[in-house]
């Protein structure tokens, strides 16, 4: 994969990342208290998850799905940690372990 693939394969997960985090943000009581910030939000976050979508289908031409694919379980891992720091979620060792398998799984695909 070339150096500009994947820097727009980062872009794409970060996007992605983002419109989880605003989606969860408008959603997760937010909803209750303030509508107009949460339209906000949930704007916000359809936004960058269209940004995401219209990334992905550019490299879907450049680029091998067999190689593209394993970056989509990168944003799980990286969610995870979001999740936890954002949101103060409590992040337990099974839910870790989850992550060194998912990491395992996304570099032995890297390496083939």
């Amino acid at each position: 994969m070339s150096g500009a693939a994947l820097a727009i394969v980062s872009a794409c997960e970060v996007c992605n990342l983002a419109g989880q985090l605003f989606f969860k943000h408008a959603m997760g009581g937010l909803w209750m208290r303030a509508r107009a910030r949460a339209w906000l939000a949930l704007a916000s976050g359809v936004a960058v998850m269209a940004v995401s979508f219209f990334l992905w289908m550019g490299l879907l031409p450049q680029s091998a799905l067999s190689q593209l694919y394993p970056f989509e379980a990168l944003t799980r891992v990286l969610l995870l940690a979001a999740a936890g720091f954002f949101f103060r979620e409590k992040i337990t060792p099974q839910l870790w372990a989850g992550v060194a398998l998912i990491s395992a799984g996304i570099v032995l695909v890297a390496v083939s």
